[in-house]
């Protein structure tokens, strides 16, 4: 297990690094815009924070190990999995509770809310593609 510039020019390193690219703007989105919350309800709303934090740093780890040659394949399925559901229904959610927002004083709201929403689900079907692509792998090493 060494540290190696191959590591970093595979499929599944690049897609990791869109998926942090991604979630970095959807956390920025969150704590730096004025959309505070997820959803209508608290239990949406701490899925949507744990989904967006809790996800940037399992990226960053999983880089951290692609980068030093871990081989955990069938670990990353399942991450990249839960990734893709946990973006999807994130997204959903905030796409839902900001749609109805009207008039001029929500606008700000609204428009930041449904930014944060599409970034989720746009994150979670790259999610859905490493998911496939890994798959794919697993099957054609065994």
């Amino acid at each position: 297990m060494a540290i190696k510039a191959e590591n970093c020019l595979n499929v599944g390193f690049i897609l990791k690094l869109v998926e942090l690219v991604l979630g970095f703007i959807i956390v920025m989105i969150y704590t730096c815009g004025d959309s505070k919350f997820w959803a209508d309800n608290f239990e949406g709303n701490n899925l949507g924070i744990a989904t967006c934090v809790g996800y940037f740093t399992i990226i960053l780890i999983i880089m951290i190990g692609m980068i030093c040659g871990d081989k955990a394949k069938v670990q990353l399925i399942l991450f990249n999995l839960c990734g893709f559901f946990f973006f999807l229904s994130s997204g959903s959610m905030a796409i839902d509770a900001y749609k109805e927002y009207k008039g001029d004083l929500f606008k700000k709201f609204k428009d930041q809310g449904l930014a944060m929403g599409s970034m989720a689900i746009i994150n979670g079907a790259v999610f859905l593609a490493d998911t496939l692509i890994s798959v794919l792998a697993l099957r054609k090493s065994d």
